[in-house]
C-alpha cells in the first residue's frame, strides 16, 4: 500500500511539472491554428504572448524573436507558415507572437500602454511604418538584451495587392522571404 501511495504521488508530481513547464498551453496552439489556417503544422513553435508580458521580457533584457501582426491582415498570414518553418529550420525553440490589432488602432484599449511603450522603442531602435507612424502588421523583431537589433516589415516587397485581393506568395517570393528570416534569426544566436 505503500507503494502505493509513493507511486501515485510521482505520477502528481510528474504530471504537474509537465504541465507546469510546457512553453505554452493547448488552447494557445488551438488559437494559433484556428486564427492562422496556413499554418498546417501542429507542433509550430508560435507562442501568443500580451503586451505585459511583451514589454516584460525587452525590460528583463531578454533575447527573443516576436511577429507583431494580427489575424485579419493578409501579410501576416502569408507569412506566419514561414516564420515559423524558418525559425524551426534556425533552431529556434519559439517565436512570440503579439497581437497588435486593438492595442494599436484603439485608444482605450486596456493594452494601449503597452502599444505606446513598444512604439515608443521602435521609433528610437526601428521598426516603425515611418509612412504611417505606427508599429506596422506583420512586423518580424529580433530583440537581444531588451535592444532591437533587426527587424521586417511585411513578407517580401513585390507581394502587393492584386485586383482587390493579396494573392499567395509565389514560389520566387517564398523563396526570398525565407532568405530574409533566415538572415534575421541569425541575428539572434
Amino acid at each position: 500500500m505503500k507503494y502505493l501511495k509513493i507511486s501515485v504521488l510521482l505520477i502528481i508530481i510528474i504530471t504537474s511539472f509537465i504541465i507546469f513547464m510546457a512553453p505554452h498551453n493547448k488552447y494557445v496552439d488551438e488559437r494559433i491554428n484556428n486564427n492562422y489556417p496556413k499554418l498546417l503544422d501542429n507542433q509550430h513553435i508560435i507562442v501568443e504572448i500580451s503586451g505585459r508580458e511583451t514589454v516584460e521580457l525587452i525590460k528583463k533584457k531578454k533575447d527573443f524573436v516576436i511577429m507583431m501582426g494580427f489575424s485579419p491582415c493578409p501579410w501576416c498570414q502569408n507569412l506566419m507558415p514561414y516564420l515559423n518553418e524558418v525559425g524551426k529550420n534556425e533552431g529556434l525553440k519559439q517565436i512570440y507572437y503579439l497581437d497588435i490589432l486593438d492595442m494599436r488602432n484603439n485608444i482605450n484599449s486596456l493594452d494601449r500602454k503597452y502599444y505606446n511603450y513598444l512604439y515608443d522603442l521602435c521609433k528610437e531602435q526601428g521598426g516603425l511604418d515611418l509612412d504611417n507612424d505606427r508599429i506596422s502588421a506583420p512586423t518580424t523583431f529580433v530583440i537581444k538584451n531588451g535592444n532591437i537589433v533587426a527587424y521586417h516589415l511585411g513578407t517580401v516587397d513585390s507581394h502587393v495587392f492584386k485586383d482587390g485581393h493579396l494573392p499567395a506568395l509565389n514560389q520566387e517570393q517564398i523563396n526570398e522571404l525565407k532568405t530574409i528570416l533566415t538572415r534575421l534569426f541569425q541575428k539572434i544566436k
